[in-house]
């Protein structure tokens, strides 16, 4: 349970530069000059990781952002939406867990998608750090902040291959064969990979989509929000390899 999370922060774009800073501290006395290069290139690197400019372009490698059609939509046996992580003790919330920013974008998504097909929906995520499940925080917030229903929980999952195993299980007992997977576009194209092995007809509705950055030379003005951007592009990419080679992340 706490490997993927390990493996997840050691290669970000902060975990593995701190890596290489602790290296370049260790051979400082003995090659110096080694030493300042990976000091220099480390810092470079994470630079440009945190551009607006760059942050966008690997993103539009890794996305899958087209969206799902009307046509589409009315072909899919139901929706199923991911989850995309929680707020713990959220003060607004009386201080009980609560979907995160990013959760909600899934949801509103799905909620728009069941509103215009009239599909049922099927909620996808555990809880490894124990408690109630993403499934449950995510079927309250449907049904509360969007007044949609939820017709199958699945509180089981702790990464994307389990979202797509206990899925399938749920919906081929339902009978259901054609989904319409709602995630984010930066984890559409793992997500699919995983729904995609357990024998069923899976059309990508992906949401959030990156925009285009600010024109010349803002874009190349270092920012949080890039830099995480950034980040969850490398996530992705080590969690295809991890999936490629172990089915697992």
């Amino acid at each position: 349970m706490w490997l993927a999370p390990l493996v997840g922060a050691l290669t970000s774009p902060l975990g593995f530069s701190l890596l290489l800073l602790g290296l370049a501290w260790l051979l400082r006395q003995r090659r110096p000059q080694l030493a300042w290069g990976l000091v220099l290139g480390t810092l470079g690197v994470l630079y440009a990781l945190a551009t607006p400019w760059l942050a966008y372009q690997l993103q539009q490698v890794q996305e899958l952002g087209q969206p799902i059609s009307a046509a589409q939509l009315q072909q899919v046996d139901a929706i199923v939406v991911l989850g995309g992580g929680r707020r713990f003790a959220a003060a607004d919330e009386g201080g009980e867990d609560t979907v995160s920013d990013s959760q909600l974008v899934r949801l509103r998504h799905a909620a728009v998608l069941a509103r215009q097909s009239g599909k049922p929906v099927l909620v996808s995520g555990g809880s490894p750090e124990g408690g109630v499940s993403e499934a449950v925080l995510m079927r309250q917030s449907l049904q509360r902040d969007f007044a949609v229903p939820v017709r199958w929980e699945e509180p089981r999952s702790h990464n994307t291959a389990e979202n797509a195993r206990f899925s399938a299980e749920i919906l081929q007992a339902a009978g259901m064969r054609r989904i319409a997977l709602v995630t984010h576009s930066w984890h559409m194209p793992r997500a699919l990979r995983s729904f995609n092995q357990y024998g069923l007809e899976v059309i990508p509705a992906p949401t959030g989509q990156s925009a285009p950055p600010f024109l010349l030379p803002q874009s190349l003005l270092p920012s949080a929000q890039a830099l995480w951007s950034s980040s969850q592009v490398c996530r992705e990419a080590v969690g295809n390899l991890a999936y490629q080679l172990f089915h697992w992340y």
